[in-house]
Parts: C-alpha cells; structure tokens; sequence
C-alpha cells in the first residue's frame, strides 16, 4: 500500500519502504500533498499552476504539470492513483495520507486519533524553489492543522485531569510547553498539572525555565498569572484544588524512613516521606537537567532573528492603542471549508465589502492596509500573536468596528457569515444571516461577494441612521482568482524590494493577460513608475486608465489625479489628492504617508508631522518598517526642528539598526551637529542592506559632507570630501553613471574643476538627456569664466523639448545664475522649476540647501520668500 507522509517532512512509502523515482522527486511529492489537502473536492490544474509553476509561462507549467502527473500514475503503478481532467484529486483507496487520517479523526472528534498522527509541523522543513505560492500555502496549511492539533491536545489533557490521570495530563501538557515555550497560556496549565500531582517543585523548575526564555528572548517578565502562581508556590500559600494521592513504588515506600537530626524531613507527597539527604543525592540530576535546558534555551535563542526580538519587545512594552470613533475595518474573511483552492476567497470579498462602504462613504480601513496588517501579525513570535486574527487586525490599526467573517461549504454552495464587533467593549453587534452562493470554478465566487458588500452596507448605513443603503452599488471586483493574486503578489513583492521592478512588472503582466480590462494591476503599474520618477512610462499606463474612470472607487480616484498632478507638475494638486485619500481610508499607513511627502514638497513640515500623527509607530506596517521614523526625522529637519529629529533618528536605529533610511537619517543628524568622529564611525561600517554597496556609501558621504557645510563646519566637509576623492580615484570609466556621477559632485564640491570636466564630460557624451552632467558642466564653465560655453548650455537647457524634464532644466539653469552670483536670477529660475514640478525638498536628494551652489542662495530672503509662497499656496 502506497502512503504519504506529509508531517513532520513529506515522503512516500510503498509497504513501508521510500519510493524511488519521479515519485521521489521533491516538486511531485509536493504536487501530491496539494492533492492529498484539497481531499474529494480536488483542485483545480489552474491552481495547480499558480502554486508550483508561478514563475513560469503558461505553456511551458501546463507542460510541467501534464509530464508530473503521467509520471507519477506510472511509477504509482495505477492510472488511477490521480483521478479527474480538469480537476485533479488524489485517490485514497489507491495512496492513503497521514494528512487524510488527521483531517479524519479532528472531523469525528477523534481526539487520540489525531495526536497519535501529528508527529510534526506539516511539510516540516520542505522548500521548493521557485514557488513562492507553495511557500504560502504550506504556511496556511501548517499553521491551520498545528491549531486543530494543539485543541485536539488541549482536549485530551483536560479529560485526563477530569479523571486524576495526572501522568498523562501532564504527558500532554509539555507536548504544548515544547510547541509554546513562551506562551504563559500552556505554561500556567503544564505548572497547574504538575502541583496538582503533587509535584510542586517541577512546577517552579518549569517556572524558572519559562522565565529565563521569556526575559532572554523577548526582554520581558513572565505574564502576571504564572509569577502569582509561582510566588504562592514558593510561598506555600498555593493549595490543590483536589485531593489527589499519588501512588509511590513499593520499593520506596518500603524503604522511606525519617531520619532524625538538625533537618527536618521533606514531605513531597500524602503517604510519603523523604529524607533531606535522599533530596540531597537528587540535585545532580536536577541541575544537568536544569543546565541541559539552559542550553537549549540558549541556542533557540540565537536563532531567533534580532528583528522579531525588536518586535516582541515593542508589542510587549507598547500600551493600548487609541481606537478611532466610527472607523471600520473588514479582517479578511477566514476559510473553513478545508478546500484550499478557495483561500483567495477570503480576501477578495473582504477587498469587494470594503469598497461597498467605502462608495457609501463609511470611513473604512483599505483592503491593502487590513490585509498587509494580517500578514503582519501572523509574522509576530507566538507568544505575542493573538488567536483571533480578526480582532487582532481591528486592535492593530485601531478601529471602532471589526468586521469579522467566515465560510464553510453546505453541499454545493459556499456559505458565508458575518458580524460585527465593538472593538470598546469586544462585545458582539449586528450579526448576519448566513448567505450562500454557488461556486462553481474561481470566477462564480465574485456574485457571492457583490451580494456580502451590499448585506454589509445596509447593516452598516441602518446602525448609522442614513439612507445609504438605497443606493445602487457597481462593484468592479477582479474577474478571476488569477487574476487578483498576480496583483496581491506583486504589490507585496514592490514592498518587500523595490529594486525588482521587472518582477513587479511580470506579475502585473501576467494579470492583464488574464483580464486586460481589470483596472488594479494598472493602477499597481502607475504608482510604482510615479515613485521612481519613469514619467514617459508613468503617463502611458496613466492614458490607460483614463477610459476605465467611471469604474474606480473614491480611493483610487484620488491616486490617478496625484498621478496625473505629478505628470503635469502639479505639486499643490499631489497635495490635495493625497489629503483626501487619507480622509476616505483613514488609519491607513500608505496615505498618511502619501500626505507626508506631498507636504514636504511643498515646504510644509508641520502638516507632514501632524499626517504622521494619524500612523502609530509601534502598529502595523511600522512594526516592520523603518519608513515612519524617516520621514518624521525629515519632517522634522525640514521645519529646523533639530532636537527632535536626533530623537526620532536614534528611535528608528534602536528599531532598524540595518535599515538604510535609518542610517541614512542618523548620519544628518550627526553632520548637522558636527559630531565628525561619530559621523566618521557611522560612515565606516556603511549600508549593509543596500543593493550597490559601494555607490551608496559614497551618495551617504557626500550628502554627510554636504550637510556638514551647510550647518557651518566647512572644514569637516572639505576633509571629508578630500577623503572621497582620494578613495574614488580607482573608479573605473566602466562604474555606472550614477557612482560616476557622485565622483563628479565630490571633485566639483572640492573646487576640482578640470578633473570634474573630464568625467562629466564622458558622461554628457554617453548620455546627451543627461541634464545633471550638462548642467553641472554649465556651472563650471561659469565658475573657471568660460562664458561662451556657460552661454550656450544655458541656452541649451533653456530650450529643452521634454515634457516632464522642464522642472530640472529650470533648476540647472538655476545652478548657473547661482554659481555666478546672480541670486535673484537663479531664484526665479527655481520659482518657475518649481511651478513645471521640481521639489524643493524631496527624500531621494534631500533639500535644496545640500547643494554647493546653493549654499549662498538657501541664505537668501529670495530663497525664504519662495518657501514661504510654497508654503501659503498648498493651505487647506
């Protein structure tokens, strides 16, 4: 008989001997646990494709998929082994599982039965290359199945206690100790067991190895329960709850005597007395095994990566949340139909309700935010993690109403539910009736959640008193499953590294092809070129939304006219688009920040710190971003607020030590206090986690020697500048233009005109659209009174043709009249630079004071009365 075995690893048996052959391979042994989880319903071959051939055209996975399960019939020796065409399941009667067992005797209640199957975490220690979705699945499916385990235990200790089988209550209680060593959860029940048999001293020697993790690993003192019970223990104040005997051997019963002397004797159990001395001989023992779990304690620990450490730690310290009156947040909906082919379900009729609020104008956490916060919190270490995920969502951004739900299968349909929770009181409010649909394939789930968006909206619009709910909602949800988790893929994918723009880019492709009129994947397209600044790019995929207006929502409404401002050098129109995306989805991290940048385009850093006060530092997607204290220390910087933004600085470098921004913000800080030496050892140990090591320490000194100057330590800023030189010496003709380029600023800073010339002049020639190199080129004709070629590069730069580089050649320009002593001149230049869309202050280059030649010119009261009209022409 074939079996499968798919916890504690994955492998098959054939009568009891490993299978060799394709069967063998690790991507079919993971094709048959997908069909061994999916059960009688089976899956579908497209989703079979999503989770082991993602990567991979469509053709060439359809191939891949055809050859796995032909081989697999033939070295299963039954053609019957994998039933069906379209949809594939995996045949019990032919290859048996370990999974199917379990599923089994949870679904009976089979406590015993599901125990004795679970011999470890679900495809414990199993990775397929290339399969990132595979890699998500089994995490679901690992973390759903050790829950059921861990009740299944639970249940089982409880019984044995009901019935005083104190050996086996306490049998299965360090089965959940050894999963959840830190939980103080498990950890007062294993103690409670333990004293209740009468053995009251492994209760307080478990204690003080619960404690020693707990302090270690996560900075912390044990939950107040276990110390109480521990100190009542050690106090002798602690009573049974029961009277429990527990039998001794007859050989030591026989052989117990009191020894009389100075001690007294050491009562450990009714009926049994031991003599100090007999203690005594036991306290190796006990201290090897104390040592021995000390150890353990410790390499455990070392694992454990600093950043969830930093995490625990802030979750643990942090206090209550504030809860914002009247804001909504919808968990995505939890999956209890055991099919995982409909797990994406979930999230899309979570995404589908909170646009049907969303359109009613009902304050309501976005989707992106609510999901991103789930993921966040499954991320955090056990012993923090709250259980209901849902609740944890609304408690983690702070919500007044959590929206929480849930779906099952009856039969042929799909049946969900919904209710409502105060977050205030955690008490349950308006609940629904069930609603079911038939889902047949991926796409007939979609009227499913049309018909959940409008349910949710009129409960919502009667509780509020309104007449929302006469309202004819036209929800755009996505057209197919695929479609939708290509989108979800590639949004987390841009976040996680930015740098991947071409694999951003492919997952956006591959959803278009699936559905060319689907609007999300090029909205996702449009941002992340805003972002970078690919303008030509930006305003094609820009021209292909335009038809597709009438189907966005509010939200995204705002998102394509501060991509259409941003296009047509609109600063003040950014602004206001961004502010009104934060007021439709409140709480949300990603528009709060979007307010932030826009303000500080615009020279206004006070309403950039009052956006950021709306985002908790300590919740969310700040939990694992160093992107708040950034910008705040920014903000901060901007509006010469310098004591505050050391502080901010040294909060993101206690958070994200080896985050890039983070360093990048303590080392202006540093610069503008002057503090060399501490600057000098920042710099030193340079950008860990940035993708061209070389070039951004180079861009990190420069902006630390630029800044020095700035804050009147010109001295510092020309030794450091000097050091850069020389170390840039060796670059190569072959460097890329933007390492060239910072060697050009270096030696143009350090009053090395000619050997600035030569390498800005390669530049230029490789690169004629290269406005920097022309324009840096431009200021040194001025500056060694080559006025005849200063004339002409401004002339040049003057009649520039491109849409979207109008701004910067205005800004060169600026440079010119600048470098020449022309102040007044160069700040006009930079008030029209200013109305066609450059920034005056923007992160990537940080403000217009860095430069040299603007060093005079930030002095200036031309240049204060500019940021001071910025500032007037952007209020509400």
């Amino acid at each position: 008989m074939l079996r499968l075995t798919t916890f504690g690893g994955l492998a098959l048996n054939s009568d009891g001997v490993p299978m060799s052959g394709a069967a063998a391979q690790r991507s079919r042994l993971a094709l048959l646990a997908l069909l061994a989880s999916a059960g009688t319903v089976g899956i579908s071959r497209d989703k079979l494709l999503v989770y082991l051939w993602a990567e991979s055209d469509t053709e060439r996975a359809r191939h891949a998929l055809k050859q796995a399960v032909y081989s697999l019939r033939r070295d299963l020796g039954s053609d019957d082994a994998i039933v069906g065409t379209a949809t594939l399941c995996l045949n019990a009667s032919v290859v048996e599982s370990d999974l199917r067992d379990f599923e089994l005797a949870v679904a009976r209640g089979d406590d015993a039965a599901a125990v004795a199957v679970y011999t470890g975490p679900f495809l414990d220690g199993v990775f397929l290359k290339d399969a990132p979705e595979f890699e998500r699945w089994a995490a679901d499916e690992r973390a759903r199945l050790a829950h059921h385990w861990s009740n299944a235990v639970e249940r089982l200790a409880t019984r044995s206690e009901a019935e005083g089988d104190w050996r086996a209550a306490i049998s299965f209680r360090r089965q959940l100790a050894a999963a959840e060593p830190m939980s103080g959860r498990v950890t007062l029940a294993l103690m409670r067991s333990l004293a209740e048999s009468g053995d009251v001293a492994a209760a307080l020697q478990h204690y003080r190895v619960h404690e020693m993790l707990v302090r270690e690993e996560l900075d912390a003192a044990p939950e107040s329960d276990v110390s109480s019970l521990a100190d009542a223990m050690r106090a002798g104040t602690w009573q049974r709850s029961v009277a429990v005997v527990r039998p001794s051997p007859p050989s030591v019963t026989a052989v117990a005597t009191v020894v009389e002397g100075p001690t007294s004797p050491t009562r450990e159990a009714p009926g049994t007395v031991v003599a100090p001395a007999a203690r005594f001989r036991r306290w190796p023992v006990a201290i090897a095994a104390l040592t021995l779990i000390v150890i353990v304690g410790t390499l455990l620990y070392a694992r454990v990566p600093e950043r969830t450490r930093s995490i625990a730690r802030t979750m643990l310290t942090r206090g209550p949340g504030a809860i914002t009156p009247g804001l909504y947040v919808v968990a995505p909906l939890e999956n209890l139909t055991g099919d995982t082919t409909l797990n994406m379900f979930g999230d899309l009729a979570a995404e589908t309700v909170i646009e049907a609020l969303r359109r009613a104008n009902v304050a309501v956490v976005s989707a992106k935010t609510a999901s991103a916060t789930k993921q966040i919190i499954d991320r955090m270490p056990s012993v923090v993690r709250p259980h209901e995920r849902g609740l944890a969502v609304a408690s983690e951004i702070g919500a007044n109403t959590a929206v929480v739900g849930s779906y099952y299968k009856n039969g042929d349909t799909l049946r969900v539910t919904l209710q409502f929770i105060d977050m205030a009181t955690r008490r349950e409010g308006a609940s629904f009736p069930p609603i079911e649909g038939v889902v047949k394939g991926t796409v007939g789930s979609i009227p499913l959640a049309e018909r959940l968006g409008r349910a949710t909206l009129a409960r919502v619009a009667q509780a509020a008193d309104t007449t929302a709910e006469g309202r004819t909602l036209a929800l755009v949800p996505a057209s197919s499953y695929e479609a939708y988790t290509y989108v979800t893929r590639a949004y987390g994918r841009f976040f996680q590294d930015p740098a991947d723009t071409a694999g951003v880019f492919s997952l956006l492709g591959e959803a278009l092809k699936i559905d060319p009129d689907y609007v999300a994947p090029l909205l996702v397209r449009a941002y992340i070129l805003d972002v970078k600044r690919i303008w030509p790019a930006a305003e094609e995929t820009v021209r292909k939304i335009r038809p597709h207006a009438r189907s966005l929502n509010a939200v995204e409404h705002e998102w394509l006219e501060l991509f259409e401002s941003d296009l047509r050098g609109d600063p003040y129109g950014r602004l206001r688009a961004a502010r009104r995306s934060m007021q439709l989805s409140p709480m949300s991290t990603e528009m709060a920040l979007a307010v932030v940048l826009s303000a500080l385009y615009v020279g206004r850093p006070e309403e950039a710190l009052a956006a950021l006060k709306t985002s908790d530092p300590n919740r969310g997607i700040n939990l694992i971003s160093p992107v708040y204290w950034q910008w705040r220390a920014e903000a901060e910087h901007e509006g010469e607020k310098y004591a505050a933004e050391e502080i901010s600085a040294k909060s993101g470098m206690e958070r994200f030590a080896s985050a890039t921004p983070s360093i990048q913000t303590m080392a202006r800080v540093l610069a503008t206090a002057g503090r060399t030496q501490a600057l000098h050892d920042l710099l030193s140990a340079g950008l860990p986690t940035d993708s061209n090591p070389r070039a951004g320490k180079i861009e990190l000194s420069l902006a630390s020697a630029q800044e020095l100057r700035h804050h009147g330590h010109a001295a510092a800023a020309d030794s450091m500048l000097r050091a850069l030189a020389d170390e840039q010496r060796s670059t190569p003709v072959s460097a890329s233009p933007m390492e060239r380029n910072f060697q050009a600023t270096v030696l143009y800073d350090l009053g090395r005109y000619a050997e600035a010339k030569v390498v800005l002049t390669a530049l230029a020639q490789a690169d004629p659209s290269d406005l920097a190199a022309k324009g840096r080129l431009g200021a040194i004709a001025v500056r060694t009174g080559d006025n005849t070629t200063a004339a002409r590069i401004d002339s040049e730069l003057a009649a520039v043709p491109q849409a979207y580089f109008i701004g910067e050649a205005n800004t060169w320009r600026a440079h010119l009249a600048a470098a020449g002593g022309r102040i007044d001149d160069a700040v006009m230049l930079l008030r029209a630079a200013v109305k066609r869309g450059y920034r005056l202050m923007d992160i990537a280059p940080g403000t217009v004071h860095l430069d040299r030649d603007f060093v005079e010119l930030s002095a200036s009261p031309a240049y204060a009365e500019l940021k001071r009209e910025l500032a007037r022409a952007a209020v509400p």
